[in-house]
């Protein structure tokens, strides 16, 4: 009889293993819970700004660099440490950009007598990126991304959106156009 019952209670235990095993196939709902949405904004400081390493902003309004009437693009380096400033009156500014103050550098100055070197600090400066739908988590996504950049004081400028391609990794890090660095993570 003791026979009997191990090889009894070996079924009941393998049953009940495959009612826990099912039950937890069941809870595993995919619905929703893989994909996430960009939808935020973020400060710049040094550790994060080479996400944005390679992208070109354009402003309506170069006000904020000192050209008012004037619209230009701030393209940054591909590590975001260096930016060529272009305006529509074809004044070409490359220099450095310190992020965490935000400051904006020309860089060699210029060598004319009497002439100082452009450079512009920014109280405001952060990015706003937005996906197009929803990203799969380990996926990729179409979106837009804005640089807001402001003066202590003054009301802030947006660029004009930039189109980017989104990555989400498994662990949650957003990516930019397959730059190595994240901008955030999202949980």
């Amino acid at each position: 009889m003791r026979h009997w019952n191990g090889r009894q209670g070996l079924l009941r235990f393998i049953g009940l293993l495959m009612l826990v095993f099912s039950l937890a196939l069941m809870s595993c709902d995919n619905t929703g819970t893989n994909t996430a949405t960009v939808d935020g904004t973020v400060g710049l400081t040094a550790t994060n700004v080479a996400a944005l390493g390679g992208l070109t902003f354009p402003f309506a309004d170069a006000t904020l660099f000192g050209f008012p009437g004037q619209s230009t693009t701030l393209a940054l380096g591909t590590d975001g440490t260096t930016f060529t400033l272009t305006t529509s009156g074809g004044t070409v500014i490359s220099g450095t950009i310190t992020f965490g103050s935000c400051n904006l550098t020309q860089n060699p100055a210029p060598l004319g007598p009497g002439e100082a070197p452009f450079a512009a600090e920014y109280a405001t400066c952060q990015v706003t990126g937005r996906s197009d739908g929803d990203i799969g988590f380990g996926g990729s996504g179409n979106g837009t991304i804005t640089l807001r950049l402001g003066k202590t004081s003054a009301t802030p400028f947006d660029s004009n959106p930039v189109r980017v391609l989104f990555l989400i990794d498994i662990g949650g890090r957003i990516t930019i156009n397959q730059n190595l660095t994240p901008i955030g993570v999202i949980g």
